[in-house]
């Protein structure tokens, strides 16, 4: 929203008694602030960081050093791109990536990859491994390559 150049930050709306300064008013499903300027529904982070610095750059994100969603204090926020945002994401641990069996679209067990692997050495190529355990040959090739199901 490249037209709002500046906005004041509705403070009564916001708690400014812990070391993070909470959004008190409307939050989204993953607990951001929402506040409505001009017809248009935006997140807090990202009118808090207007308020305090001015137009976000296009392509920026706001990104908190306190992970936490609801935080609009302008120490707790921060510019990225969107990679920043996941790699940070992932640095702290916040990322869910279920990996394995307990993946819900896995299509293998760790005993079909370990049987994967030993057809391989018996000569099987990837093709008919794909083919047998009905996956892509690249899953084939990945588990053989030890990038999965290690």
């Amino acid at each position: 929203m490249s037209q709002l150049k500046s906005f004041e930050l509705p403070v009564e709306q916001v708690d400014m008694t812990g070391s993070c300064w909470l959004w008190i008013g409307s939050r989204d499903k993953n607990g951001y602030g929402l506040f409505r300027v001009n017809g248009v529904t935006m997140r807090v982070n990202r009118l808090a960081w207007i308020s305090y610095n001015g137009e976000i750059p296009e392509g920026k994100h706001v990104l908190h050093t306190c992970d936490t969603p609801a935080c609009v204090k302008k120490e707790h926020l921060f510019l990225g791109t969107h990679q920043e945002n996941m790699t940070d994401m992932v640095q702290k641990s916040r990322a869910y990536r279920p990996i394995g069996e307990i993946n819900p679209k896995a299509k293998l067990t760790q005993k079909k990859a370990d049987e994967i692997r030993e057809l391989a050495t018996q000569g099987a190529t990837q093709t008919e491994l794909s083919t047998m355990f009905q996956v892509s040959r690249g899953a084939v090739y990945h588990i053989l390559a030890g990038r999965t199901w290690a």
